[in-house]
């Protein structure tokens, strides 16, 4: 089972970078709504809070952005 809904910092939008913000559009955007900041906010809830023992929440979404980059995902 994936790790999901555990106790942690909810997410604030204030946290991911302008920077981070362009990198995710493109790594990790909402390809149903288009909305990806609350994409975004559903997956740290969801997911990330699960990681927070060791990823604060921009670690959270840098490292998914990393990933994308070394396992190409978008073209598997």
């Amino acid at each position: 089972t994936k790790p999901s809904n555990c106790n942690g910092s909810q997410f604030d939008a204030r946290k991911v970078s302008p920077k981070m913000r362009i990198k995710l559009k493109k790594s990790w955007p909402d390809v149903e709504s288009g909305n990806d900041t609350r994409f975004w906010k559903d997956e740290w809830n969801k997911h990330g809070t699960c990681s927070e023992e060791r990823l604060n929440q921009m670690q959270y979404f840098e490292r998914s952005h990393d990933m994308w980059l070394s396992y190409n995902i978008t073209e598997i």
